[in-house]
């Protein structure tokens, strides 16, 4: 690359669904206009959320599908040639892969991992030999992350811990803040997956209820899950004070409609949402696992 020449990166990542890490890929794009980009996904699908800021994004050199050529899909078999050959011909400099698991054999281009979760999860000792063998270096967001990526996926390259951060200037509020006397209105946001724990959630409050407190909880999220969930809550009888409320483009207005927020998941790299509650102004309430306890601080934020 001449010192004229802009830098380029090619982003290995899966936009189908929204999430932290699809929400953490297009805001560096955004807010690096002078670097190229090109996007090598799983798909052509993009969702609708993403696909507008990318479209209108000059920096997005182009967007292409690992899983077609043309109109023609391809099967899985040919999948891995077909991401090396858009990455060679992309010219980047950098290739930067979003937490996929996946294989990067062949790839000539420097490559850098970028874990935000999927070290949590199981993989054959054969699929991660061929996505870490050829990685130059990591990025985690938590400590958690990090010796997850050692300890679960053998990781023995370079591991850069780099927080997450919120995407808006915070609210700054110095005053401690003061719980209602009457309704409390519980939040979390999240993919309906069993890993976010939303179903435990659920369970206490409906305990809460039992015992006399007026408790309503509001859930931001799609996934999965959401047919289990309402069956859970028409089970308990708690279809009128659990709002399950699908994708919340609004996500600031959802905060400052909520009392407390709460990470109950099983496994979380860092806890974005946490965060962004914080930012809110609102006191969080986390699972003791993993990376949230590195956000969480207990009679301080949470």
């Amino acid at each position: 690359m001449s010192p004229q020449a802009n830098l380029h990166i090619a982003h290995i990542v899966d936009l189908r669904v929204i999430g932290g890490i699809e929400r953490m890929a297009l805001e560096l794009i955004l807010a690096t206009p002078q670097v190229q980009h090109s996007l090598v996904l799983f798909d052509k699908h993009i969702h609708p959320s993403l696909a507008a800021p990318l479209a209108q994004a000059k920096q997005v050199e182009g967007i292409y599908s690992s899983k077609h050529w043309g109109s023609v899909r391809l099967p899985k078999s040919l999948r891995a040639g077909r991401r090396r050959q858009l990455i060679r011909q992309s010219g980047a400099d950098v290739v930067l892969n979003w937490s996929q698991v996946l294989d990067t054999r062949g790839i000539t281009t420097p490559i850098v991992f970028y874990e935000h979760g999927s070290a949590w999860e199981q993989y054959s000792t054969e699929q991660l030999q061929q996505c870490y063998h050829n990685i130059h270096h990591c990025i985690a967001v938590s400590q958690a992350a990090k010796r997850m990526l050692q300890l679960h996926h053998g990781v023995t390259q370079p591991i850069a811990v780099i927080e997450n951060t919120v995407f808006k200037q915070p609210s700054v509020n110095t005053q401690p803040r003061t719980l209602p006397t009457g309704r409390l209105v519980l939040g979390v946001a999240g993919r309906l997956v069993a890993r976010k724990n939303f179903a435990v959630l659920i369970e206490a409050v409906a305990l809460l209820r039992q015992q006399g407190y007026d408790v309503v909880l509001n859930i931001a999220g799609t996934g999965p899950d959401l047919e289990r969930l309402q069956q859970r809550l028409q089970r308990l009888g708690l279809s009128e004070h659990v709002n399950l409320l699908g994708y919340v483009q609004d996500m600031d207005a959802f905060y400052q409609q909520c009392d407390v927020f709460v990470c109950p998941s099983i496994w979380e790299s860092y806890g974005l949402v946490a965060i962004e509650a914080f930012a809110a102004g609102l006191p969080v309430i986390g699972a003791d696992t993993d990376g949230l306890p590195e956000v969480v601080s207990d009679g301080v934020n949470g």
